[in-house]
Protein backbone atom coordinates (compact mmCIF):
# COMPACT_ATOMS: atom_id res chain seq x y z
CA UNK A 1 0.00 0.00 0.00
CA UNK A 2 1.32 3.53 -0.93
CA UNK A 3 2.33 6.19 1.97
CA UNK A 4 0.63 9.43 1.87
CA UNK A 5 2.81 12.00 -0.51
CA UNK A 6 4.46 14.43 1.64
CA UNK A 7 3.16 17.61 -0.33
CA UNK A 8 -1.08 16.27 0.06
CA UNK A 9 -3.12 19.35 0.86
CA UNK A 10 -5.93 18.48 2.26
CA UNK A 11 -9.24 20.21 3.55
CA UNK A 12 -11.39 19.15 6.72
CA UNK A 13 -14.69 20.49 6.88
CA UNK A 14 -16.88 19.71 10.31
CA UNK A 15 -19.16 21.43 12.31
CA UNK A 16 -17.44 20.65 15.31
CA UNK A 17 -14.30 22.17 15.68
CA UNK A 18 -12.79 19.61 17.82
CA UNK A 19 -13.00 17.31 15.07
CA UNK A 20 -11.24 18.94 12.42
CA UNK A 21 -8.41 19.72 15.03
CA UNK A 22 -7.98 15.93 15.64
CA UNK A 23 -8.41 14.83 11.82
CA UNK A 24 -5.60 17.72 11.06
CA UNK A 25 -2.95 16.16 13.98
CA UNK A 26 -3.90 12.62 12.47
CA UNK A 27 -2.83 13.60 8.94
CA UNK A 28 -0.20 16.19 9.81
CA UNK A 29 1.56 13.69 11.64
CA UNK A 30 1.40 11.28 8.51
CA UNK A 31 3.01 14.85 6.67
CA UNK A 32 0.12 16.00 4.91
CA UNK A 33 -0.55 19.79 4.81
CA UNK A 34 -3.54 19.76 6.31
CA UNK A 35 -6.20 23.13 6.78
CA UNK A 36 -9.44 23.08 8.60
CA UNK A 37 -13.16 24.97 8.15
CA UNK A 38 -16.17 24.74 10.59
CA UNK A 39 -18.51 26.33 7.61
CA UNK A 40 -18.81 26.04 3.80
CA UNK A 41 -17.85 29.11 3.38
CA UNK A 42 -14.67 29.28 4.91
CA UNK A 43 -14.04 25.57 3.35
CA UNK A 44 -15.10 27.38 -0.13
CA UNK A 45 -12.62 30.07 0.17
CA UNK A 46 -9.65 27.27 1.01
CA UNK A 47 -11.32 25.73 -2.41
CA UNK A 48 -10.77 29.54 -4.15
CA UNK A 49 -7.34 29.78 -2.59
CA UNK A 50 -6.25 26.53 -4.41
CA UNK A 51 -4.36 23.36 -5.08
CA UNK A 52 -6.17 21.36 -2.22
CA UNK A 53 -6.31 16.89 -3.43
CA UNK A 54 -8.33 15.68 -0.83
CA UNK A 55 -10.90 16.99 1.33
CA UNK A 56 -12.97 15.04 4.41
CA UNK A 57 -16.31 16.56 4.65
CA UNK A 58 -19.01 16.58 6.97
CA UNK A 59 -22.51 15.76 5.88
CA UNK A 60 -24.30 17.38 8.90
CA UNK A 61 -23.08 21.01 8.42
CA UNK A 62 -25.24 24.28 9.40
CA UNK A 63 -26.26 26.51 7.08
CA UNK A 64 -25.22 24.77 4.05
CA UNK A 65 -24.96 21.05 4.10
CA UNK A 66 -22.24 19.44 3.18
CA UNK A 67 -24.49 17.62 0.24
CA UNK A 68 -24.86 21.06 -1.18
CA UNK A 69 -21.03 22.04 -0.57
CA UNK A 70 -19.83 18.33 -2.30
CA UNK A 71 -22.28 19.30 -5.16
CA UNK A 72 -20.25 22.39 -5.54
CA UNK A 73 -16.95 20.98 -5.37
CA UNK A 74 -17.86 18.34 -7.97
CA UNK A 75 -18.93 20.84 -10.54
CA UNK A 76 -16.11 23.66 -9.75
CA UNK A 77 -13.11 21.43 -8.55
CA UNK A 78 -13.90 17.89 -10.62
CA UNK A 79 -10.30 16.39 -9.46
CA UNK A 80 -10.30 17.01 -5.57
CA UNK A 81 -11.39 13.55 -3.68
CA UNK A 82 -13.90 13.70 -1.17
CA UNK A 83 -14.61 11.67 1.65
CA UNK A 84 -17.48 12.03 3.35
CA UNK A 85 -18.22 12.04 7.19
CA UNK A 86 -21.02 11.44 9.35
CA UNK A 87 -22.13 10.89 12.54
CA UNK A 88 -24.85 8.96 11.58
CA UNK A 89 -24.57 4.82 10.90
CA UNK A 90 -27.01 5.40 7.91
CA UNK A 91 -26.30 2.40 5.03
CA UNK A 92 -28.15 3.85 2.89
CA UNK A 93 -26.82 7.51 2.70
CA UNK A 94 -23.20 5.51 2.47
CA UNK A 95 -24.13 3.69 -0.29
CA UNK A 96 -25.78 7.30 -2.12
CA UNK A 97 -22.24 8.70 -1.25
CA UNK A 98 -20.31 6.11 -3.00
CA UNK A 99 -22.47 5.98 -6.21
CA UNK A 100 -22.70 9.38 -6.47
CA UNK A 101 -18.87 9.53 -6.76
CA UNK A 102 -17.12 9.80 -3.24
CA UNK A 103 -14.01 8.31 -2.60
CA UNK A 104 -14.76 6.92 1.19
CA UNK A 105 -17.43 7.37 4.02
CA UNK A 106 -15.99 7.62 7.73
CA UNK A 107 -18.75 6.94 10.47
CA UNK A 108 -18.12 9.26 13.56
CA UNK A 109 -16.31 8.47 15.77
CA UNK A 110 -13.58 6.87 14.09
CA UNK A 111 -10.14 5.15 14.83
CA UNK A 112 -6.94 6.74 13.28
CA UNK A 113 -6.59 4.39 10.95
CA UNK A 114 -9.73 3.96 9.59
CA UNK A 115 -8.86 8.35 8.26
CA UNK A 116 -5.54 7.36 7.27
CA UNK A 117 -6.68 4.22 5.10
CA UNK A 118 -9.40 6.16 3.80
CA UNK A 119 -7.02 9.30 2.73
CA UNK A 120 -4.38 6.88 1.32
CA UNK A 121 -7.31 4.89 -0.73
CA UNK A 122 -8.80 7.87 -1.76
CA UNK A 123 -5.81 9.59 -3.21
CA UNK A 124 -4.97 6.69 -5.15
CA UNK A 125 -8.11 6.14 -6.50
CA UNK A 126 -7.49 10.18 -7.92
CA UNK A 127 -4.13 9.40 -9.08
CA UNK A 128 -5.19 6.33 -10.91
CA UNK A 129 -8.28 8.33 -12.29
CA UNK A 130 -6.34 11.60 -12.99
CA UNK A 131 -3.49 9.03 -15.18
CA UNK A 132 -6.55 7.31 -17.05
CA UNK A 133 -7.38 11.00 -18.25
CA UNK A 134 -4.43 11.74 -19.73
CA UNK A 135 -3.88 8.22 -21.20
CA UNK A 136 -7.00 9.25 -23.04
CA UNK A 137 -6.01 12.61 -24.03
CA UNK A 138 -2.64 11.26 -25.46
CA UNK A 139 -4.60 8.24 -27.12
CA UNK A 140 -6.94 11.23 -28.42
CA UNK A 141 -4.08 12.95 -29.84
CA UNK A 142 -4.34 15.62 -27.56
CA UNK A 143 -1.51 16.59 -25.07
CA UNK A 144 1.87 14.32 -26.38
CA UNK A 145 3.66 16.14 -23.40
CA UNK A 146 2.43 13.31 -21.15
CA UNK A 147 2.85 10.33 -23.12
CA UNK A 148 6.95 9.48 -21.92
CA UNK A 149 5.15 9.92 -18.25
CA UNK A 150 1.97 7.31 -19.12
CA UNK A 151 3.65 5.11 -21.06
CA UNK A 152 6.72 4.76 -17.96
CA UNK A 153 4.50 4.24 -15.26
CA UNK A 154 1.88 1.70 -17.25
CA UNK A 155 5.26 -0.44 -18.41
CA UNK A 156 6.97 0.01 -15.30
CA UNK A 157 4.57 0.42 -12.31
CA UNK A 158 6.59 0.96 -9.13
CA UNK A 159 9.87 -0.48 -8.36
CA UNK A 160 11.75 -0.97 -4.87
CA UNK A 161 15.30 -0.80 -4.19
CA UNK A 162 15.86 -0.64 -8.68
CA UNK A 163 14.17 -3.67 -8.75
CA UNK A 164 10.67 -4.15 -10.62
CA UNK A 165 7.85 -4.83 -8.66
Amino acid sequence: MREIERKTRILVLDGEVQICHLIQRVLSAEGCDCITASAAAEAQGHLMDGDIDLMILDIMMPVTTGMELWEFVRRRFPDIAVIMATGVDDRATAVREVQLGAYGYLIKPFERNEVIINVINALERRRLEMLQQQYEQFLEGGDNRAAPHILCVTVFPSTRRGRPA
